[in-house]
């Protein structure tokens, strides 16, 4: 779910493009994720981790990500696009607000549109005549260019870290389930498990993101949006996202306090058995 949102986050917010954003996302949480998942088999196997150990490592990798996602609504740059829908002097242009082919001026300023600069020339790869600049007369074809290099390396990183951590749980997981059952009614365990999933959060959350996010939509096109807040989708999102994390740890720790009771009620009578006896 988390990562289903980031490559329109990242042209949003970082201002680049959608095909350099895919591949910023690609590259950073496919390797995570299988380097999380294999090393989470391999720290059960390596340390032979019990039901408590397997909540605590759960526990420790939740509270690290929600750290890093604390840290990234923080990591946003200033836009540059100019978003108002129409100024005093673009409106006797009659421009479409449906059409988006940024152009930028003075490397400073991003247009949806050469129509919202009052251009009327087009030159190869710029347009001349621009009525709308204040200082110029000419804007260049694309958006300006990304000045928050450092915020988005530093985001980029984030990103790997809490991949890589949300896919070690995997394997915790599994065991987990694994060992709070009954042999004979494992499979069913984890059926039933998958089942919850789907039903509680992998089919609804989607949809009721997607309406919230599509609420700082800026500017549509036919059924797409291709230009959103940066600013609120920052927060909407990642405060979303933080709410569920909480509320994943409440739920860790309340399976820590009823497991390690469990667990100190099936010692006591052996203790006891063992007082007796000597």
């Amino acid at each position: 779910m988390f990562t289903t949102y980031l490559v329109k986050y990242i042209e949003s917010v970082y201002n680049i493009s959608s095909s350099l954003s895919s591949i910023l996302i690609g590259s950073i949480v496919v390797p995570s994720a299988i380097l999380g998942t294999i090393s989470g088999g391999y720290l059960v196997r390596r340390f032979h981790l019990n039901i408590i150990q397997c909540i605590k490592l759960l526990f420790i990798c939740c509270l690290i990500g929600l750290i890093g996602l604390i840290i990234i609504i923080f990591l946003k740059c200033e836009t540059n696009l100019n978003n108002s829908k129409e100024n005093e002097c673009s409106k006797s242009c009659n421009c479409s607000s449906s059409i988006y082919e940024p152009v930028c001026f003075d490397n400073k300023i991003s247009y949806i549109s050469a129509c919202y600069a009052g251009c009327t020339i087009r030159n190869k790869n710029e347009y001349l005549n621009c009525s709308c600049l204040l200082n110029g007369n000419k804007v260049s074809i694309g958006l300006c260019s990304n000045k928050c290099q450092l915020k988005l390396l530093i985001f980029l990183l984030i990103l790997f870290l809490i991949t890589y951590f949300e896919t070690l749980m995997a394997t915790p997981q599994l065991i987990i389930v694994l060992r709070s059952v009954k042999h004979d009614i494992q499979s069913f365990s984890l059926g039933f498990e998958n089942c919850l999933m789907k039903i509680i959060s992998q089919i609804p959350s989607p949809i009721i993101i997607g309406l919230i996010i599509d609420k700082q939509c800026l500017y549509w096109s036919l059924s797409s949006c291709f230009i959103y807040n940066g600013n609120n989708l920052t927060f909407i999102l990642f405060l979303i996202i933080i709410f569920i994390k909480i509320i994943s740890i409440i739920l860790i720790i309340i399976l820590y306090l009823i497991t390690n009771h469990s667990t100190n009620d099936e010692q006591q009578p052996l203790l006891n058995h063992s007082s007796s006896s000597s």
